[in-house]
């Protein structure tokens, strides 16, 4: 019986005897490094307006008939007569600068390439910030009378109450 109260009252006494350390935590630092390749490709269809020149044509025919005529459009004109003898003379002819005009869809290409070298350095440092502030009433006790002689006391009550179970 005193072997087991002696060794367990010299656990209790020995389990308090560490020191606590607190160490400043380490600063990190992240440097990454990339390349960034940006490529931009894309068609875009615009419809442009062309003017079309028209060749200046001449036609000319001489047929025999009793009738005359004069037409006239934005691009040609055609004059139509008869002659003494009786021959119908035609003539269809374009005016001269005049052109024609219609849009005509285009295709444009573009293509761009962005390269980028990227260098990234995070700088993560901790700071502790240490906030002064009142003990209550249990932790001023404690650390007054000091841990040591609690464990004693623990130690001595726990012993006591082994051996009055023992003697019954």
């Amino acid at each position: 019986m005193r072997k087991i109260s002696a060794i367990l009252l010299a656990l209790l006494i020995l389990q308090g005897c560490g020191v606590c350390r607190h160490f400043q935590p380490k600063e990190e630092t992240n440097v990454k490094d990339s390349l960034v390749l940006h490529i931009k490709d894309s068609v875009a269809i615009k419809y442009v307006p062309v003017e079309v020149p028209v060749p200046v044509e001449v036609m000319r025919e001489i047929v025999p008939a009793q009738d005359s005529s004069h037409l006239e459009t934005s691009v040609a004109e055609s004059v139509a007569y008869i002659d003494y003898l009786g021959f119908l003379h035609h003539s269809l002819e374009n005016k001269k600068g005049s052109t024609v005009s219609t849009t005509v869809p285009v295709e444009e290409h573009h293509h761009s390439e962005v390269q980028q070298q990227t260098h990234e350095e995070d700088h993560q440092e901790t700071i502790i910030e240490y906030i002064p502030r009142e003990l209550s009433w249990w932790q001023k006790f404690w650390i007054g009378s000091g841990k040591v002689l609690w464990a004693l006391l623990a130690g001595a009550l726990i012993f006591f109450l082994i051996r009055l179970y023992f003697k019954r």
